[in-house]
């Protein structure tokens, strides 16, 4: 049993994929969910290597972002990824936009 029929069977919720699935390597929701969730698994795993970058960093970077707000980088740029997916993104789907897809 696929997990999609699995879903189907427990909740009685049907999967649609949206039109431009395929294409999701386009989309900028994805893009920043990714580098945010590799960023703030990386302070984790080693927040050493961390802190040595953020102590390589001119002075005036440093001074930009405090270093109590260092561990919550990652989930800012996960959470733009959210705010991301709401903007209308040219060129998601062979030119045309999300717009543009037929409705199922």
């Amino acid at each position: 049993m696929t997990i999609p029929a699995w879903i189907r069977k427990w909740f009685g919720i049907r999967i649609r994929l949206v039109a431009y699935a395929r294409e999701w390597w386009r989309l900028w929701s994805i893009r920043l969910g990714a580098v945010g969730v590799t960023l703030a698994g990386w302070l984790v795993a080693s927040p050493d290597a961390a802190l040595s970058v953020w102590a390589s960093l001119p002075a005036e970077m440093r001074g930009f972002i405090p270093s109590e707000y260092m561990p919550f980088i990652g989930l800012a740029i996960a959470v733009l990824g959210l705010f991301a997916r709401l903007v209308k993104q040219e060129k998601v789907t062979n030119g045309t936009t999300q717009d543009d897809q037929p409705k199922p």
